[in-house]
């Protein structure tokens, strides 16, 4: 019998490579986790299965997972999800609602991914439903931020697939009333404010949905959604002279509680814009804004692309060195 600090112990390894992509290594906890008779065994090997692109065994594996713990419902969750990939819907379902069935389910967890899975599915009355089901339990105040922040990008997004701009508006100003809406989870908070801003936009109030778009940005600037609507808001439909440039760019990091020297980067953009000036003013928007003044363009290519509207189009991670 492994003691429970052993475990747990296993556990957070597990988890630590599967978040380095390490996926032997994790298996091979998975294994140390199945020696332990721990049901975190499957949702470890799952998860690193899944992580090297062989989600039919992680499938297997969880199938077998729920056949011998059928009361952790995290297990049917990931089940539900790789079900759900697999483009098998009607399986799933059935997953998600077994999932809800066992004692103490994570219901909002669970909820949203079956509202996720409906919405694949094609059933967007379904999908809504479900989220709204999600939001409108008692246990949707205690969820972490992350979570919350899914679930209000989705609540939105789901409306404005149906047209509903109005009522995705709503659910954004529940969004702000929100003390969660203040917690950064970048790529979950930057989608709440670019579909908040499409449905601002569809509702012919640019200036806001604009403002909206630099917060989406600002939060996640590798958005592609918000990429797209800026360049849309943007658009004066004068394109003449325009060019499509790969710009470099060299910037400074001031001091921080992580690093306590000054740092340098360089990272590169997609822009379309007249000259490598007009660029870097679309560039700037996309760095915090401590780091604004002291971009330069370092080099700039130009690359061969159809007539298009002018802004960002691409964005790169960092290459940093220090002083």
């Amino acid at each position: 019998m492994f003691p429970e600090r052993k475990i747990d112990g296993l556990m957070t390894k597990g988890y630590s490579a599967i978040d380095r992509e390490d996926y032997a290594e994790a298996l091979k906890i998975g294994s140390q986790l199945h020696e332990a008779k721990f049901s975190g065994a499957f949702e470890v090997k799952a998860l690193a299965l899944a992580g090297m692109g062989k989600k039919a065994k992680a499938i297997r594996v969880l199938e077998e997972g729920v056949r011998l713990v059928p009361d952790v419902w995290l297990l049917w969750q990931l089940l539900g999800n790789y079900l759900s990939d697999a483009k098998k819907y009607k399986q799933a379902m059935a997953a998600f609602e077994k999932g809800l069935q066992v004692e103490r389910p994570d219901k909002v967890s669970l909820n949203y991914n079956y509202a996720v899975s409906l919405d694949r599915k094609g059933d967007r009355k379904k999908a809504l439903s479900r989220i709204d089901l999600a939001m409108d339990s008692r246990e949707f105040a205690d969820v972490e931020p992350k979570l919350a922040h899914l679930c209000y990008a989705f609540a939105i997004d789901c409306r404005n697939k149906r047209r509903h701009f109005t009522e995705a508006e709503k659910i954004f100003e529940r969004f702000e009333k929100d003390l969660r809406s203040k917690v950064p989870s970048e790529d979950a908070l930057s989608s709440v404010y670019s579909d908040a801003a499409f449905a601002l936009f569809k509702l012919r109030r640019s200036k806001e949905a604009r403002g909206l778009l630099l917060k989406a940005i600002a939060a996640d600037k590798h958005n592609t959604d918000a990429q797209s609507l800026l360049r849309t808001v943007d658009d004066s439909g004068s394109r003449k002279g325009s060019k499509y440039f790969r710009v470099m760019v060299h910037g400074r990091w001031g001091r921080t509680s992580w690093w306590k020297k000054p740092t340098y980067f360089f990272t590169t953009y997609d822009v379309v814009a007249n000259d490598e000036t007009e660029a870097l003013g679309y560039i700037k928007p996309f760095e915090p804004e401590g780091v604004r003044e002291s971009l330069k363009v370092e080099s700039v290519k130009v690359l061969k692309s159809p007539s298009q509207p002018k802004g960002v189009y691409r964005t790169n991670g960092y290459s940093f060195y220090s002083e």
